[in-house]
This record gives C-alpha cells, structure tokens and sequence, in this order.
C-alpha cells in the first residue's frame, strides 16, 4: 500500500534544548557540527509515486536555519536516486570527525510500507526503495560520535524495532556560557544515535500548507534562538510535538550510548526570521527597467533603485494554502461577491459564473491533489485579505488597514504584504543581477526556469509551485506559471520619476502592477522587466501571489 505524502515527515532532530536567558551568545562549537540533506521533489521516473510540493523547501529553511542561527556546515542533495543517497553517505563513513562532532541527516520524499515483509521503505526519486533497516545500519557506520536521523515519509516509524524510548533531562536554570558549556559537555558526553518520528507504522496527514511536524521543529529552534539563549535539549522538542497529530515517537538506532545532541547558537543575531518558504534578500542598488532594448515604453528610462532588505516567499501561494485561510476566517473573495471569474475559451475572455479560488484554469473544480498548484481567481484585494489574516496567525501586525476599496499600509508593521514592483523585480533578478529571465539570459534554458506558452514541460497549464529549476536566490516560477500581484499602482510614466530608495508605486491609479508573466503567455511577457497590470478587483485564470515581509520595523 502506499499513500502520496503533501508533507514531509520526520525521523529524528533528536535533543535541542531547554531556552535560556543567555545575554552573550558566543560560538563554542565552530566547524564542529554538520548537516546532510537529501530532499526528494521530483517522481517523475517513478509512476507509482506523484510529486510532492514541499521536501526541498522544507530542507532549505532547516538548512538555513541551522546555518544562520546554529553554525552548522550544511549540505543540500536535491532529487537524489538511490546511488546518489549510498555514495555521499559512503563519503560520509570515509569522512574524519572530531571527538565530538555532531551530524544531523535528513531525509524527505515518499514513503511506502511492504505489510508482508512488514517492512519500510524510503523512495527516492528513481531506483530501487531503500529499506530503512538497511539505511540506519548504513547511517550508524559514520564515525561522527553524535547523529540525528531525521526521515521525512510516510511510515517513518517503521526504522525503530522498539517502540519505546525516554531521555531524561533536566531544566537548565543559568544563564552564562560556563553554564552552557557544562550542559553542552554533559550532554555529548556519550554516543549517541538518536531518532524522532513522525509516527509510528502510520501514514499521516496531508494539508496544503506544508508539515505540522517541520514546523514544530523549525518554532522550535527560532524561539529558543530568539526569545531565549539559543540552547536547546531533546525535551524541548518533545514538549513541541505534544500538538502534532499523529503524536511523533522518540526512539534510537543501534550503536547508542546514552549520549545526546545539543544545538548551540550563534553570537551574531541575524534578522527576524519568518516561517519556512521564506527567502532573505539582501538590499542594495541595482538597474531597474529594460536592459536587453526589447522592452515596452513603460519598463524606460533604466534607473538606479536601492532597496533594504526583505523576505519573500519561495514560492506562489498554494491553493492549499489559500484553502486554509478560508477554513480558518470564511473570508468571502472577490469571485465570490460578483459571482464569477474569467477564464479564456480559447477564442475569447469569458467572466464565468461561479468560479472561485477552488476552481482551476479552465473553470472546474481542482481535486485535493492539485491543492500545491498556485491559487488563481483571486483578486489583489483578496490577497491583502491573505497576507493580514498570516500575520495575526504569526502573530505579526498586520501591514494593510481595509475599509471598503480603501487601504492603507502601515510600513513600519511587521507583518506580510505584497512585494512592491521594485523588491519583485530585484529578487527576480537574482538580487538586481542582469538577467532576462528569472534566472536565465539565454531563451534556450527558458524551459528549465518556467512554465510559459508552447514550451511542452507536461503541465499544458499551471504546474505545481517549485516544479522547475529557481533562479540563484532559490525563488520559483518568478517567471511564468501565474502573473502575481504586486502593491503598487501602475503608472507607464512612472520610471521617470520613481524615487531611487524603497519605491512604492505612485500615489493614485486604476490598476495595480502585475508581474512575472504565466502559463500560456509567450517568452516575452515573462521577461523579469516586464511590467503588466490590472484592476485591484480582477480575478482570472492567470494571476496568483507570493508573500514579502520586511526584514525590520519601519523600513
């Protein structure tokens, strides 16, 4: 039997520990602990198995997170087959370590269940599966003295022949780094070979927004990074996966001593950082507008534009996602209140009645499992709708006050908004780089980076988000796919007069800026230049949505 898994799930992430009000973080652990990921997106070579939206992300921002906050040295193996998975953990076995050296892997894709030979797999994306039994012998076999083995499938807990294991640790009540590094000792001073479930010989849930269980760990590491002194022990974690459904299991693989794994933060605090799939831009100063001379009027005169740094979100925002505001809010969309939505006949732009956001291109009804394609019919007023209802969940301030047609952004709040034209086209850029396409200058690799008209990449509409290859800052289908909604007005003239920092549109207008290009629209239109627009109330096939967010209050 096997179950196609929207989320990931997790073996492992075993020990993180108790948050202390610690003053002066300092480094005490620096190149000594590692992380290997191998993220499987794609199944394309398997037809027994779909793909999935998320494992690669999901690495990414746990990756990032251990890097930024956690000094670890990381390693992202994306799409791996089974060869790919023996051969760096074989470089891995044949690696020097020191004493005390720790190693977090993390493996997330499909999994699958054999009932007769009560057995579980990991599937990678081509290949043979790879009994899990047979992957922690594998993984025990490294010299590293601490190792945490996190799987990201379904039937995860079918790695552990023991359904039982308990750490005891106790609360950390000090607060200065003599304190620190006599837990960290304590902790690491036997081997260890740890494990944390997902569940046990379970499948589990599918929500379009992504793993409860990633989540809890990635909350976890924030808030102890944040609000505490970044250090965190196994059962802080534990506490976390209280509130994940199904209740994960602890456990541990041969070879264990007793030992621990400890996460050790940084000394230098990094910008806030937002829930996963979320991508930190680095300011500066690049050329805004046409530099290849094939541009329309609107993307003239090229000018000088420098922006401070923000977030944006990896990807479009998922119908599955969508689907989870409306859940939580029963918000009512622009489709909704005028009673239709435009598709395209083939022939003619036709407003159609009753599609909504749970409609797809053509004006049916989308099944759940094509929830991590981009939401569509959605209006630019409905995404702001979106963006305030995620800040009050993260407890955020939310940017935008809505009265009626009126709204009125706060720049200083924390919240998510809308890019401006200006952050969108420089993050498409790679961070302001020369670049045609997002990702790409050369027509012919077009087909790597987007899905647009005519170019026979299996999707004859819109694909899943994160489908293709995403430019050099990790960003996906910022061209093509969908047209996404951007805050400002629309003003052909306005690059003549734009201001160079932080531009925000002009101040009045009928349109707001759309940007990116989509599905069916030719190579031209998805330049990374090229600006687009429509009435704030449209809603149609064609235009979807990504977050941004302030990287500090007021800028």
């Amino acid at each position: 039997m096997r179950f196609i898994n929207i989320f990931p799930l997790l073996i492992g992430l075993c020990c993180l520990a108790t948050a202390l009000p610690v003053k002066n973080l300092t480094v005490m652990r620096p190149g000594q602990d590692h992380a290997l990921f191998f993220a499987v997106n794609d199944y394309s070579q398997n037809a027994d198995f779909q793909d999935l939206p998320n494992p690669i992300a999901s690495s990414h921002a746990i990756a990032g997170e251990l890097k930024e906050m956690y000094a670890f040295g990381t390693e992202v193996v994306e799409n791996p087959d089974k060869n790919m998975i023996y051969a760096r953990l074989r470089a891995y076995q044949l690696r020097n370590f020191g004493p005390d050296d720790q190693l977090f892997i993390f493996i997330s894709g499909h999994g699958d269940f054999n009932e007769f030979e009560k057995k579980g797999y990991f599937v990678p994306q081509a290949g043979r599966r790879i009994d899990l039994t047979t992957l922690g012998n594998i993984i025990t076999q490294i010299p590293c003295k601490h190792i945490l083995l996190a799987i990201d499938a379904c039937y995860s807990g079918t790695i552990d022949q023991k359904i039982a294991f308990q750490g005891k640790y106790g609360r950390i009540g000090d607060n200065d780094d003599n304190a620190r590094q006599q837990v960290i000792a304590s902790q690491l001073r036997n081997q260890s070979r740890l494990l944390l479930t997902s569940g046990t010989k379970v499948r589990t849930p599918s929500r379009g927004g992504g793993s409860p269980f990633a989540k809890a760990i990635l909350s976890t590491l924030r808030a102890a990074y944040v609000n505490g002194g970044g250090l965190v022990v196994y059962k802080d974690l534990e506490a976390a996966m209280e509130r994940v459904r199904p209740v994960p299991h602890s456990g541990k693989l041969l070879k264990h001593e007793d030992g621990s794994f400890v996460f050790v933060g940084v000394s230098v605090v990094p910008p806030p950082v937002p829930p996963d799939n979320m991508v930190f831009i680095s300011g500066g100063t690049f050329q805004m507008g046409d530099q290849f001379g094939d541009g329309g009027s609107d993307e003239k005169l090229t000018h000088a534009v420098t922006l401070s740094d923000f977030y944006l979100s990896r990807t479009e925002i998922m119908v599955g996602e969508f689907a989870d505001f409306i859940e939580a809010t029963d918000y009512t969309t622009t489709a909704e209140k005028e009673g239709d939505s435009y598709i395209w006949t083939r022939s003619k732009w036709e407003a159609k009645t009753g599609v909504t956001w749970r409609d797809d291109t053509a004006g049916k009804i989308r099944p759940t499992t094509e929830y991590n394609h981009p939401v569509i019919h959605v209006s630019w007023y409905d995404a702001l709708a979106y963006c305030n209802w995620l800040s009050g969940e993260h407890g955020l301030t939310p940017v935008y006050r809505i009265s009626g047609a009126a709204v009125t952004p706060n720049w200083s709040a924390n919240g998510y908004r809308l890019p401006t034209e200006g952050e969108w086209e420089y993050a498409a850029r790679s961070g302001g780089k020369k670049e045609k396409w997002a990702g790409t200058s050369t027509e012919n690799e077009l087909t790597q980076f987007a899905n647009y008209s005519g170019q026979g990449d299996g999707y004859e509409r819109t694909a899943p988000v994160g489908t293709l290859r995403a430019n050099n800052l990790g960003l996906a289908d910022m061209s093509g796919n969908v047209w996404e909604w951007c805050w400002d007005w629309y003003g052909s003239g306005y690059y003549g007069k734009s201001p160079g920092s932080n531009p925000k549109g002009p101040e009045t207008g009928s349109r707001r800026v759309v940007r990116g290009g989509c599905w069916f629209s030719a190579p031209a239109n998805c330049r990374v230049a090229n600006r687009s627009s429509s009435a704030p109330t449209y809603r149609g096939l064609n235009v979807g949505f990504r977050l941004a967010r302030s990287s500090r209050q007021g800028e």
